[in-house]
């Protein structure tokens, strides 16, 4: 190739790789930028007249903290290809995100590649950085992800009280059982109910209902332990997995709950009076079973729910097998 067309071919791959949709930035063994196209003047905001030959960690002193220059240097030494993906390195230059309409990032999110420059006699002289704009594909990614989980969360929660609703709550139960009949260790179920729940509807109307059972669910789980599991049976019914918590602890936990939720006052925004509302509450625990069931279990519980109420509501009662 003659010097003319070697000339040529010089000014063609440099329009060619100005009119790329990436950053191109071309550095030699003393990381001195030789090359910086377009698409980078643009994105960094600094010129190519005033890049090229600065050295590459002057304009992105940053760079030596995400172990840029370490792979750069095993480009050079090993001739391999070398990456940063956006999953995981997700802004290796400090490029402002600012065309997005979306403000999830304040940096574009990138990958990048290092490749690695022969000359003639095959010796590598140079690294080619090309920065790809992934910020697109994250946003789109976030997104969906909040939809998921929120399908998810719809699957498994609530929709008036946000606990845990019937179906996910019987998920947690038998993985607790199966967590008991490997290690032993024992978990108490309580199944609490609103005393007289339809004087509430019927006296401050449904609305006022649902309101002090999203009060009651509030109580509950500052009342509770961070790891106990709140989850709502049906109606004005609750259930409360205890994990590792014997009968004793258990019975001292349910009457504390029965005589903090009596004492509270509860209101409703179409009344100016408040009212109080008090809870029966039966429970049951593993240790009272030889190789319980969750059928058990759930049983056991309603039954003692059931003999609290017998006894005048306003009572905690315990089952065993």
């Amino acid at each position: 190739m003659d010097e003319k067309k070697e000339q040529e071919y010089t000014l063609d791959f440099r329009s060619i790789a100005d009119l790329l949709n990436q950053g191109l930035i071309l550095i030699n063994k003393d990381m001195d930028i030789e090359f910086w196209n377009s698409w980078m003047e643009e994105h960094s905001r600094i010129d190519r007249k005033e890049a090229i030959g600065k050295q590459l960690d002057d304009i992105f002193p940053d760079l030596k903290l995400k172990g840029f220059f370490w792979k750069v240097d095993n480009v050079f030494t090993l001739g391999n290809f070398s990456f940063f993906s956006q999953r995981m390195h997700q802004s290796v230059f400090p490029l402002k995100s600012e065309k997005y309409i979306d403000k999830s990032f304040e940096y574009m999110q990138q990958s990048v590649s290092l490749a690695p420059i022969q000359d003639t006699q095959g010796n590598i002289t140079q690294v080619l950085i090309s920065v790809v704009d992934e910020t697109d594909s994250a946003i789109y990614r976030n997104r969906l992800e909040k939809t998921m989980q929120a399908l998810e969360d719809a699957n498994r929660i609530d929709h008036l009280t946000q606990v845990n609703n019937r179906r996910f709550l019987m998920e947690c139960l038998g993985e607790e059982i199966s967590f008991h009949h490997r290690t032993g260790s024992n978990f108490t179920l309580i199944i609490l109910d609103i005393d007289h729940f339809k004087r509430i509807n019927d006296t401050y109307g449904h609305l006022c209902g649902d309101q002090v059972l999203i009060d009651l669910t509030s109580s509950l789980k500052k009342l509770l332990r961070p790891y106990d599991k709140i989850g709502r049976y049906g109606g004005e019914e609750f259930c409360l997995l205890l994990p590792n918590t014997n009968l004793s602890t258990g019975l001292a936990i349910a009457e504390r709950l029965r005589v903090q939720i009596g004492n509270r006052h509860f209101s409703c925004a179409n009344s100016e009076n408040s009212f109080r509302i008090t809870i029966s509450l039966g429970l049951t625990s593993t240790e009272t079973f030889d190789n319980p069931t969750t059928d058990q279990i759930l049983q056991k519980a309603d039954e003692a729910l059931y003999l609290a109420k017998n006894a005048g509501r306003n009572k905690v009662q315990c089952v065993s097998e």
